[in-house]
């Protein structure tokens, strides 16, 4: 079965040593950690930038977010799959770990910086630069699609997706990270987090919640760089947050397992 399309012509696309080429001709370098880029028509990738891409490195390297990297580990390896899709990759947190339970992985992100990280720490993972909104993939032919924190494509989710295949999509819970944010606004919202039901049914849902105390003020800077509160934060909100010794703060987590709906 073909699976990684050409972005042009949309034939199979073939790994040579330097290249991914397709039967029409068109060709797209790889770079030396092993990505490849598959945006076209002059388009720049974006995506996260390098400072972000950095902090959320050093951040998840700790292990802070590892009991959820687990269980979403857990819930793949009960299914086996044959082709795993990381929608959002970033720098392969959660791909490298994943991808263990599945005959092929394939990751895919925007941003350079952290596509460099996760082909450069993970070999079996085939990661490529492509917007989730035109992933470069066969019709039905993912078995696990893993959206974390990314972007939700619906409908190019549920092209891709197999008719007994598996979305897991994972958003910040109601609570967290309640305590950074009580440092940092006067008020606090409640994260709503979203159902996706238009194309797909709900399998599971559940919240993974847990405690973490942060001690070294680097890696409570990297948290705070890696959350959309770093660039809506005023200054004297930065200056309170800089003042905490010790941050104890909650992990919460909404995970949602879905299945494409059937055609009737």
């Amino acid at each position: 079965m073909k699976m990684l399309l050409c972005p042009i012509c949309q034939t199979e696309l073939r790994r040579t040593e330097k290249q991914m080429k397709c039967e029409n001709g068109h060709s797209f370098d790889l770079a030396r950690q092993g990505y490849v880029n598959l945006m076209i028509n002059g388009k720049k990738s974006s995506g996260d930038d390098r400072d972000m891409v950095k902090s959320r490195h050093l951040f998840l390297e700790e292990g802070f977010y590892a009991p959820l990297r687990d269980h979403v580990s857990n819930l793949i390896a009960s299914r086996k799959p044959q082709v795993l899709v990381d929608a959002g990759c970033g720098e392969g947190y959660y791909t490298k770990v994943c991808a263990q339970h599945a005959r092929e992985a394939y990751g895919f992100d925007l941003s350079k910086a952290a596509l460099k990280l996760a082909a450069a720490n993970d070999a079996k993972t085939h990661y490529a630069i492509a917007s989730l909104a035109h992933l470069p993939l066969a019709d039905e032919s993912v078995d696990v699609l893993l959206s974390v924190f990314a972007p939700f494509d619906e409908a190019e989710f549920q092209r891709v997706l197999k008719a007994d295949g598996l979305l897991i999509q994972v958003q910040p819970g109601p609570y967290h990270l309640y305590e950074l944010k009580q440092i940092l606004y006067e008020r606090v919202q409640l994260h709503e987090p979203t159902v996706h039901s238009r194309s797909f049914d709900v399998v599971k849902a559940e919240t993974l919640t847990y405690p973490m105390e942060i001690h070294d003020p680097q890696h409570l800077q990297a948290l705070f760089q890696m959350t959309p509160y770093y660039w809506k934060s005023p200054k004297e909100s930065r200056s309170r947050l800089q003042a905490q010794s010790v941050l104890q703060v909650r992990a919460s987590f909404h995970i949602v397992c879905y299945r494409k709906q059937v055609k009737k």
